[in-house]
């Protein structure tokens, strides 16, 4: 079995070449040497699952391409990077045709004569409903596949319920017969038509070969997997591992090598015969453009390592002199949650406003850096990264003012940055977790259990509907809540003297030296806050509840939005971010 790349140490031999496909991105991962005649499509098109895995598909491209093996990724319709329209008009069907342009596309830059599909989630519905009208697909790996788009569709209006009521936040209805899992949006039309759709029940899907990887708690997966076997498809049978794990959260998701490893091995297994011939790519990356703005994918960076999109206003709109870094939290995607960046980039090329959006070192579809740590998150090391990304628009716009933006893991870099990086003019930070990472604490224990909440937290949490009945099942751990309480209130009580001497620790003296130094740069900095948002304990300590020490600080405004949550996800919560944007372009350029 051929190993999969170890993605913390080994340097990229080539970047995936990003294209403009069909009013969407693609990347195409380029094979080393002499190709095989099979290539591989990546199918994944919407939901939590397309954010949290886009890592392992990645790495699973670069894999492959060092086995001589071409692929292709993609956003579809309506998700990641793509355009919007064709989602609303045509539907399910909109999906098949963006996958049948991949499928022509990869067959136009590898060369090759057949194609094997991977395929996640409802990206099975998609490939077996393509595999029905084309004759080039040989084989496909069904990854915890979605067997029927009604049971697909019952799934997500479950955990929409769930996380709707999770946020506590007021969110908009979706609109009729449409779903919204917090703030990820699936057309009514799309809804409609995957009601209709299913793997057992498509005659016309007989694949020569199969591989399923099924979930446990899922015996629909074993039946599929039966199924194909009846109808004359060999099909093997693996178990996805960690999925859970994998597909909950984008902040602490991780890849299950196992499951890289089987895979990999498969699709070689599928091609072990063939002759391999010269790749002959035709490299033509183009524009995403609609009537405001252009879209451009490009590789930049050491080793042109990083990708990202250039986002500029559209000729006829009067330009700003300022562009936006738009930085992506935890794991996710630079289109950021619910699409945040992606919309906050086309809404500010409405205003004249260029923005920059991509993806960290070993984040998404960037690679990592040699010898970097697995976990990347609130390393220093990423300040590189956005050191790259500021380069790379000085030597595209140099006249204009640059701010960074994020939200939890993307503030905290964005306010490193800013200490770090003088070509940075300004910040506007979201519900940063801290201005410093604590030495010493390991941050995926602080990911999975959150830092010391106040008491005032937790009252306001028990006075929730249900919260004493969960808490009479054993479902809250009570001491660990009270242990918390406690160095919280013990970390407030010692605040006025912290700030009176300048800090009690070195970490405190490090915080305030770096708001000094942002204010002698005369650095512009946002900071925003959603009520009882677990950052606030850390502005609370430094600045008090209000933010009345911040007024020895020009150069920084305060903010906080009620009826948001962490992830500024309901729409007056997102338009106030974007207004804060534009305030300070407005100060700037």
């Amino acid at each position: 079995m051929t190993s999969a790349r170890n993605p913390e140490s080994v340097a990229p031999r080539s970047a995936a070449e990003p294209f403009a496909l069909a009013g969407t991105i693609g990347l195409y991962e380029q094979p080393q040497g002499r190709a095989h005649s099979t290539a591989v499509l990546f199918c994944n098109p919407w939901g939590l699952e397309d954010m949290c895995t886009r890592r392992m598909r990645r790495i699973i491209a670069e894999t492959l391409g060092d086995a001589g093996i071409g692929s292709f990724r993609f956003d579809y319709p309506g998700t990641g990077n793509a355009l919007d329209e064709a989602a609303a008009v045509l539907g399910f069907e909109s999906w098949i045709l963006a996958f049948e342009a991949a499928a022509d596309e990869l067959k136009r830059l590898s060369n090759c004569q057949s194609i094997i599909v991977i395929a996640q989630g409802v990206g099975a519905l998609v490939a077996a409903s393509a595999c029905q009208r084309r004759q080039d697909i040989g084989a496909i790996a069904l990854l915890a596949p979605a067997v029927t788009g009604r049971s697909f569709v019952r799934e997500l209006s479950m955990m929409s319920h769930v996380v709707r009521e999770k946020l506590e936040v007021e969110l908009p209805e979706p609109q009729a017969d449409g779903l919204s899992i917090a703030g990820l949006d699936l057309h009514a039309k799309i809804v409609n038509d995957l009601k209709k759709i299913s793997l057992t029940k498509m005659e016309g899907f007989r694949p020569a070969r199969a591989i399923v990887f099924k979930r446990e708690e899922n015996p629909g997966d074993q039946d599929l997997a039966a199924d194909l076997e009846a109808r004359g498809c060999a099909t093997t049978v693996r178990n996805f591992t960690s999925y859970k794990t994998l597909t909950t959260d984008p902040t602490v998701a991780s890849v299950p090598q196992d499951v890289v490893d089987q895979l990999i091995s498969w699709v070689q297994d599928c091609i072990s015969s063939e002759t391999r011939q010269a790749a002959t790519a035709q490299r033509t990356t183009g524009l995403n453009s609609e009537s405001h703005f252009s879209e451009r994918p490009l590789r930049f960076g050491n080793e042109q390592r990083l990708f990202g999109i250039l986002c500029t206003p559209s000729p006829d709109i009067p330009k700003r002199n300022a562009t936006v870094l738009l930085i992506s939290a935890g794991y996710e995607p630079m289109w950021g949650w619910a699409r945040t960046s992606v919309r906050l980039a086309r809404s500010l090329a409405k205003e004249g406003i260029s923005s920059l959006r991509f993806d960290c070192a070993n984040i998404a579809d960037s690679p990592s850096a040699p010898q970097s740590e697995a976990q990347v998150l609130y390393s220093e090391k990423q300040v590189l990264d956005v050191a790259e990304a500021v380069k790379l628009i000085k030597s595209e716009q140099p006249d204009h003012a640059i701010i960074a933006t994020g939200r939890c893991s993307a503030a905290y870099l964005g306010f490193r940055s800013a200490l770090a990086i003088a070509d940075l003019d300004g910040a506007v930070i979201v519900n940063p977790l801290v201005f410093e990472w604590p030495q010493g604490k390991s941050v995926d224990e602080a990911l999975r259990s959150p830092l010391d909440r106040s008491a005032d937290h937790y009252y306001a949490r028990l006075r929730q509907k249900g919260a004493w009945q969960r808490v009479l099942r054993g479902e809250v751990d009570v001491a660990g809540k009270l242990k918390q309480v406690v160095r919280a209130g013990v970390r407030a009580a010692a605040s006025p003297v912290a700030h009176l001497v300048g800090g009690l620790n070195q970490r405190e003296r490090s915080v305030y030296a770096a708001f000094r130094a942002l204010a002698r740069r005369s650095t512009l900095l946002t900071l925003i806050y959603s009520e009882n948002d677990v950052g606030l304990a850390e502005f609370n300590h430094f600045f008090q509840k209000g933010g009345e020490r911040l007024k020895s600080y020009a150069n920084v405004d305060y903010k906080i939005v009620e009826k948001a949550d962490h992830n500024f996800t309901p729409p007056h919560a997102f338009e106030s971010y974007r207004m804060e944007l534009l305030e300070m372009v407005h100060k700037l350029s």
